[in-house]
């Protein structure tokens, strides 16, 4: 049975990607656990027999090329992730960024009969873009790359995921590039939109006023399942060995302003009692943003199914379980 190594992969991309691949795949997930979580759906992955845990740091070179030399595909998904972490550590994020996709790179080089190298970048590589040059929307891939100031230390992790966008096309082994677009679903933390805003207004007092920030701003929201299907297809379909391919992972098909959005989750949460309040829009934050998903579509043979409603119905039923 073939193997699959996922850095990163007790986190909320990586449990949802193991989950969809462990019937097929014999599944190593790797992770320190200094923000995957340690929680009844991982022990519940973890009780298939072909799942295994690896309890490492992917900062540990020599933890990492002790690995098992007969995987057939890699994920990358660890990172120094989250706007007030990488706030808090902007030389970490591009050093250890950095760190984590040549420790990554290092181990797939020294595989048998390896297949892919799968890099998670971001759709932060092209936020500049939209400040420097008039962005197409949708954004296709290959949309030129606009640098950003260097001393906003908000941009180091971009610039962290550019460099490892760069280090795959340079290697000499088969991998591709996933840009996913704002994608969400269950078990992702707090530290997003989505979940973040779910929790305000269930715990707001009534008729209570609350400050949003950003409400014009437009996003192209996708469920965590839809970003899931598109990747495996990816994994199994992208056949060009000469180049390494770079994909968007998103839903172009409902672009909706952040207002939009909270009058779709306070109705779900039916908290339409409370006022809401336009704040000061987020710094660093772009005013649209709105994936070109024609060529992963194409590739993968994959379309997202999932609307912005049903999608945030399904995340708000699993946060109210795990209160």
């Amino acid at each position: 049975m073939q193997k699959i190594l996922i850095f990163g992969g007790a986190g909320f991309i990586g449990l949802h990607l193991a989950k969809k691949l462990i019937n097929e795949f014999e599944i190593h997930l790797l992770d320190n656990f200094s923000r995957g979580v340690k929680d009844i759906e991982l022990e519940n992955f973890l009780s298939n027999q072909k799942a295994k845990i690896i309890n490492i740091d992917a900062l540990d070179y020599n933890s990492v090329l002790n690995l098992d030399k007969d995987y057939d595909y890699i994920f990358q998904l660890a990172a120094i992730v989250g706007v007030e972490n990488v706030n808090n550590n902007p030389y970490d994020t591009i050093y250890k960024n950095f760190l984590i996709n040549h420790h990554a790179l290092e181990i797939a080089k020294r595989q048998k009969n390896f297949k892919k190298f799968i890099f998670f970048s971001t759709s932060e590589v092209q936020s500049s873009s939209s400040k420097y040059l008039s962005m197409k929307f949708p954004t296709p891939e290959d949309f030129p790359i606009c640098l950003p100031e260097l001393h906003t230390k908000r941009s180091t992790y971009m610039l962290s995921k550019i460099y490892g966008e760069a280090m795959c096309i340079h290697q000499n082994i088969p991998s591709i590039i996933l840009r996913p677009h704002n994608i969400y679903g269950p078990r992702m933390g707090m530290s997003h939109v989505i979940p973040e805003l779910l929790m305000r207004f269930y715990n707001a007092k009534r008729n209570e006023k609350l400050k949003i920030n950003s409400l014009e701003h437009k996003r192209a929201f996708c469920y965590v399942d839809d970003a899931v299907n598109m990747m495996v297809g990816l994994m199994k379909n992208s056949t060009n060995k000469n180049i390494t391919e770079v994909f968007n992972i998103g839903n172009e098909e409902e672009e909706i302003s952040i207002k939009d959005l909270v009058n779709i989750l306070l109705h779900i949460i039916n908290r339409n009692d409370l006022k809401i309040v336009p704040d000061i829009d987020t710094q660093g934050s772009p005013l649209r943003r709105c994936p070109d998903m024609r060529n992963t579509i194409s590739t993968s043979k994959i379309s997202p199914t999932t609307n912005t409603k049903e999608g945030c119905v399904k995340t708000w039923e699993w946060y109210k379980r795990n209160l």
